[in-house]
Parts: structure tokens; sequence; C-alpha cells
């Protein structure tokens, strides 16, 4: 364990997390490396350090808040106007001296990381977890794309090293001709209990985990299951939740789908166990954390086809693919359920794959790798 500190820098608001209980022990701290982290927030959140201190895995958490400066003041974050913002992040990390700086996204968290390692020698680390590069829906999203562009490129070359947490972001880093780019999934729960493959329930047991919002949005699996005797539970929340609600009651349907908003990880992780299929649709061009938390468990998958590109690691046989539809979802569903030997092949290839390609342990060792050989070359 290093007693020189970790900087994590993150733009997201840990609290709004911490609510729903989504943070994995161990996330900022892989392999309990660190016997203190520093986080820069750059917004105004203020965590209580106490309740970080699991995902830091019992390491020392300390909370900076480094907020983001206007970008209307900075005529869209213009270099030369970020320059004080920029300077008191230096004075920051000076004050800290941490061996290691892992930046959560390639804008301005790792843009930051980068100008304090050209001031202060400080190697960092930067992952991709965000598909913002994939979509811009409206007219701020564009413009936003249009400012982070030149974030972009700059924090994944001059990193140390550049973590993607899937496929489609190993060649979105690549294209940026990132820096020492690793394909390095998402560390998920080393406490996932497994859906033994015995026999299904009566009836069977349907779940979906995410988001609820455009492009994570289960409605065609709502109207799927009108004619499919089972059980379905949704778990999470978001702009589409309420119409979600109101879609089950108008189908007729709400008596055998539950909602619930949050769930504690670990109780998430418990819970997989209790379901026979996993059922999910994503419009990203990516494969969700969910997918791997569900066959680390022994589920099955169902999941939409991306609409424009193959999602690599969905190759190989060991999810069922269909179009997003109701119809394709029903075909999907049946074809699984109806055919016993089938849901056990499945169920028997997701678990073997996801633990051979996805497994916490086996993510956490490269990431730890990465950080030593980081840490390795600054000191050489």
């Amino acid at each position: 364990m290093s007693e020189a500190p970790l900087l994590v820098i993150i733009s997201h608001r840990p609290s709004v997390i911490l609510e729903k209980g989504e943070y994995t022990e161990g996330y900022f701290n892989p392999g309990g490396l660190f016997e203190n982290i520093h986080f820069v927030l750059l917004n105004d959140d203020q965590p209580k350090p106490s309740d970080l201190v699991r995902a830091a895995a019992g390491a020392q958490v300390h909370i900076h808040n480094l907020p983001v400066p206007d970008i209307r003041s900075t005529l869209g974050w213009q270099l030369p106007l970020m320059r004080s913002w920029v300077r008191e992040g230096i004075r920051l990390a000076n004050d800290i001296r941490p061996v290691l700086i892992r930046a959560h996204n390639n804008y301005l968290e790792g843009y930051l990381a980068s100008e304090i390692k050209a001031a202060l020698h400080i190697p960092y680390i930067v992952s991709i977890h965000h598909e913002h590069w994939q979509h811009q829906d409206n007219l701020k999203e564009f413009v936003l794309a249009r400012v982070w562009r030149k974030f972009e490129r700059l924090s994944a070359r001059n990193a140390d090293g550049v973590i993607a947490v899937h496929g489609p972001n190993f060649q979105y880093a690549n294209s940026l001709q990132g820096n020492n780019v690793q394909l390095i999934y998402n560390i998920v729960s080393k406490e996932i209990q497994r859906r033994l493959p015995d026999q299904l329930a009566s009836p069977p047991r349907l779940i979906t985990v995410n988001r609820q919002m455009k492009y994570k949005n289960p409605e065609n699996i709502i109207r799927a299951i009108v004619d499919i005797d089972c059980e379905y539970r949704i778990v999470g929340t978001g702009p589409y939740h309420q119409q979600l609600m109101t879609l089950a009651k108008e189908l007729g349907v709400d008596h055998k789908v539950e909602f619930l908003q949050a769930v504690n990880n670990q109780e998430l992780m418990d819970m997989l166990s209790k379901f026979d299929l996993h059922v999910s649709h994503c419009g990203f061009w990516a494969m969700s954390k969910t997918v791997t938390e569900a066959s680390l468990a022994g589920l099955p998958t169902v999941i939409n086809f991306h609409p424009e590109h193959a999602v690599p690691e969905y190759e190989g046989g060991w999810i069922l693919q269909c179009e997003n539809t109701p119809e394709g979802y029903k075909q999907a569903i049946r074809s699984v359920l109806e055919d016993t030997s089938r849901w056990r092949d499945l169920a028997e290839k997701a678990y073997a794959h996801a633990h051979a390609n996805f497994a916490p342990q086996l993510m956490e060792e490269r990431t730890i790798e990465l950080y030593m050989s980081a840490m390795s070359d600054t000191a050489n």
C-alpha cells in the first residue's frame, strides 16, 4: 500500500451516487493500493468523507472543490481564460503531492490532470466512461461537443495511460491517438451471487437494471411481455420513469411489472441470482455495466442490436440479441423461456464468458498494473 496519496478528479456529484448506493466497494482504490485519496470535485458537491471510505477501500478520504468556471464568462472554456482555474488546480496538487492522478473522463477532468502533469511531473491515468462522442441530440449537446473537442485529444494524448471501459470507447480513444490505451472493463462487485441454471421459476422472473432515458428505454420490453407469463422487475429511475409506469398500467401488465427506483449496489448483486433472465435496451454503442453484472451472476441476457454498429463484446454466441421492437423482444424472450435447455446453455455461456473476460479480480489486476507502470516510469 502506497503512503503517497492518489488524486482523483471527477465532475459528477458523489452525493447523488452515494444516495442511490451505486458505488461498488473499492471503486476508487483498486486493490486498496493507496492509504490516502484526495478527491478534487469540479463542482460544489460536499459529500461526507466517511461516506466515500467504502468506495475508497478503507483509505483516508479528503474532499476538495474546484468548480469549473462558467462556460459563458470563459467564452466556451477558452484556454487563456481558464488559466486562473488551472493555476488553482496546480496549487492544490502541489499541496497534496500525489504519486498519481486518476481523471474520470477526458474532458475538463483530463485537461486539468494534463496541466498538473506538465507543471509538477505527476503521472495521470484518464478513464473514458462516457458515450457523448456518439450522440448530440439537441443544440446544447452539439455546442458542448464542439467545446469539449479541444480537451478530448489533449487529455488522451498526454496521459500515461488511457482506460477505455468497453470496446467502442477503446476505438474512440485510439482515434484520439491516446497514449497507452488499455481496454479495462468497469470493476464491478466481487460479491455477485451466482444463479445456478437448475430450473426456471414459475412464472419466470425477468429483470432490467438501467437508468430510464432515451437510450436506455425498456418500453418495448414492457410491450413484449403482454402475452408472456412472467414477473418483470425494472430497477432504476430517470426522465422516462413515470411514462413507463403509465405504459404498464395502460397495457394491463402493471400487476406483473414491479418498479424499484433505487437499490443499493450490493443488494442488487444479491438480487440478481433470484431472477431467470436479464433483459435490456441500450441505444449506445457500448456494453452496459449491467450486462457485465448479470452475466457474472449467470443470467442469460436478451438485448437489442445496435442500429448502426455491432457491439464487439456481444460476439461469440453468449448473449441473445434481437430487434428493438416489441415483437423482437417477445420472440427472443419466448425462445429462451420456452426451451429450458437453451436457457441453461445461454446461462452457462454467459457465466463462463463473463468470468473469462470481465471478472472484477482480472480488471482490478490490470488497473493496478497500469497504475504501477505509470508511477514506476515517472520515478525512473
